[in-house]
């Protein structure tokens, strides 16, 4: 030993420690082993935190529950949507050419016009030609009519009674609503809010330009309603023959909701369930994502099978009539795959 040590936050030269008693030299090395096993414990703690975050970090759709938009560019890009294969390394047998998509194209009689394009001369030489093509080329432009509002108006007139002196209004007739939109647009509102999503605001701006309604968002919300109300005993219909059905999926997901129909003052968040068969698919949104939510959209006697991930609220349902959604657990075991460690 020719170095000096540096023990205890003490500088000890060679001499020094062929001077130390050995009593005391055998509590330093035993302080010393205590604080390399101090030292492991903590490295072996990092290492661990450092595993986590790694693998927090390289989280995505294929090996988690994170949905593909939320997805990093690079893994959006990965070469196993290819089935390992980059787009340059793709082998030559599967490579496809782009080709321009076909347009389906109208019968005849759909066309409001049809305009002939016959050439008068030769296009190589200049020679009048003459006749016609039995199978003409055809080339369709399709193009959405100028939408303009139907308002139909109708004025009660009131009067007064020259005998009484009462007034009386003319009553608006049988079938005509009070509202300020017909059956159409609030069909129109619906497909909108519920297909499409859009929120009220972003109806009423859709429907102020391209069709030139001004419509409030008070009553888009009440012609979503009203809507919602005409299809109840459809759904219901729908609801029971899921819940009657040998095989269900089930999800669900987080889903905006607002107060703006008045149920939901506590402003609680929303969640959109899914019961599907191959026949019938329910939607419903929902203030939770509790058990009893579930026993009451796919019903408390269900007795067929369920296919879902393994969310706790399904619990309820006998293991002999469960079925992991295959999709979850690939993506465990891809994660799996992908961890450092122990595990690697």
């Amino acid at each position: 030993m020719s170095e000096p040590l540096h023990l205890l936050g003490q500088q000890l030269t060679p001499a020094d420690w062929s001077a130390t008693p050995e009593s005391v030299k055998w509590s330093i090395l035993v302080q010393l082993s205590q604080q390399i096993n101090q030292l492991e414990q903590a490295n072996q703690q990092l290492r661990t935190r450092v595993t986590e975050l790694e693998e927090r970090l390289n989280r995505n759709s294929k090996n988690s529950s994170q949905p593909p938009s939320q997805d990093a560019p690079q893994a959006k890009s990965g070469k196993g949507d290819k089935g390992g294969f980059g787009k340059s390394n793709r082998p030559p047998q599967t490579r496809r050419t782009r080709q321009q998509p076909q347009q389906p194209l109208y019968p005849p009689e759909a066309c409001q016009s049809i305009h002939e394009q016959i050439p008068s001369n030769c296009s190589g030489c200049g020679h009048p030609l003459s006749g016609e093509d039995e199978t003409p080329h055809r080339h369709q432009v399709v193009d959405l009519p100028p939408i303009i509002p139907a308002v139909t108006e109708y004025r009660l007139h009131r009067l007064r009674c020259s005998h009484c002196g009462a007034t009386t209004r003319g009553q608006l007739p049988s079938g005509v609503s009070e509202r300020c939109y017909g059956e159409r647009l609030a069909g129109i509102v619906a497909l909108l809010s519920g297909e499409y999503r859009q929120s009220h605001r972003q109806v009423s701006q859709l429907l102020s330009a391209v069709f030139s309604i001004r419509l409030s968002r008070q009553s888009i919300n009440r012609a979503r309603q009203e809507v919602s109300a005409a299809v109840t005993q459809s759904v219901s219909q729908a609801h029971q023959y899921v819940q009657q059905q040998r095989f269900i999926h089930s999800d669900e997901t987080r889903f905006p909701q607002g107060n703006q129909d008045q149920q939901n003052p506590q402003r609680q968040q929303g969640w959109l369930w899914v019961l599907v068969t191959p026949l019938v698919r329910v939607f419903s949104v929902v203030l939770s994502r509790s058990k009893a939510t579930a026993q009451t959209l796919i019903g408390k006697a269900f007795s067929g099978y369920l296919i879902s991930d393994r969310y706790s609220s399904y619990n309820w349902v006998a293991l002999s009539q469960r079925q992991v959604c295959w999709a979850h657990l690939l993506r465990d075991l891809q994660a799996i795959v992908e961890r450092q460690g122990v595990s690697q």
